[in-house]
């Protein structure tokens, strides 16, 4: 029987007009639950939808919520740490007795822990102590993360998440705690598949542990903006051909990685 991934791969044009709901719907039951078919038809279709794709999955969940769309966007969330170059571990839809309710975990290469929390409005509350901070600790005392190297991130539908933002500084665990929007990380993700180089992918880390801010969508929108300012530096700096042998021609490098992959995955029929 053809998995959602499978028909992605072989008859991509099947998915072009269909809303995320309709494709769920081709999984299992239609239904995500935690450990059924279409929980893991849908993450495997995840690890290999083009960005632009899954960046169109993320916003259909905000902007057209759905009787799954809260689950939906958790996968799409941690789908964006895995091409972070996180090692990810997927959490709970909902929670369930002696078990810890997060909603991901992310370990950089180096052994960092970061737990997700995705939260589809921009307008809530949390009770941080019965939630989140709640489950860094229980994973801290099954010995999962360590205490020293691990910090929780908090992912929010849009941009408006002042109530959420005061909440966070005024408690005791502002200094564990930080706040991204859906579009911020999915800022970062372009610019990761952008450069696609180490560095980028370090700062990109960094930027995500707790420092002395408490959201980071500003300074990612800051580099974003940067970026495209030095990609454009490089284009108005490419030298017009010369019958001159001694001036020499700046290249611009073009990124063929993901169209690369995506071609290789549909000849070979496999991730």
């Amino acid at each position: 029987m053809n998995t959602i991934a499978t028909l992605y791969n072989e008859t991509p044009d099947i998915f072009k007009d269909k809303s995320l709901p309709q494709i769920l719907s081709f999984a299992g039951d239609g239904k995500l639950k935690d450990g059924n078919t279409t929980s893991s038809e849908f993450r495997n279709l995840l690890d290999i939808v083009q960005p632009n794709i899954l960046f169109e999955f993320a916003n259909y969940c905000l902007s057209n919520p759905f009787e799954n769309s809260g689950l939906a966007l958790q996968d799409i969330v941690n789908q964006i740490g895995k091409r972070l170059n996180f090692d990810v571990e997927y959490g709970l839809y909902k929670g369930k007795k002696n078990s810890i309710g997060f909603d991901g975990i992310w370990t950089t290469k180096d052994g960092y822990n970061i737990i997700i929390e995705v939260k589809t409005t921009d307008y809530i509350r949390i009770n941080l102590s019965e939630s989140v901070a709640k489950y860094r600790s229980a994973l801290i005392d099954a010995g999962k993360i360590d205490k020293e190297n691990s910090s929780i991130l908090i992912v929010v539908g849009r941009e408006d998440t002042g109530d959420l933002e005061s909440q966070v500084r005024g408690s005791r665990y502002a200094w564990n705690i930080r706040i991204i929007s859906t579009d911020a990380l999915i800022q970062l993700l372009k610019l990761k598949e952008t450069f696609n180089d180490a560095k980028t992918i370090l700062q990109i880390t960094e930027l995500l542990k707790p420092r002395e801010y408490t959201r980071v969508d500003k300074l990612i929108d800051l580099i974003f903006e940067t970026s495209k300012d030095l990609q454009l530096d490089d284009i108005d700096t490419v030298e017009t051909p010369s019958l001159s042998p001694t001036k020499k021609e700046k290249a611009i490098s073009v990124n063929f990685y993901l169209d690369c992959i995506h071609k290789i995955q549909n000849h070979l029929k496999q991730q």
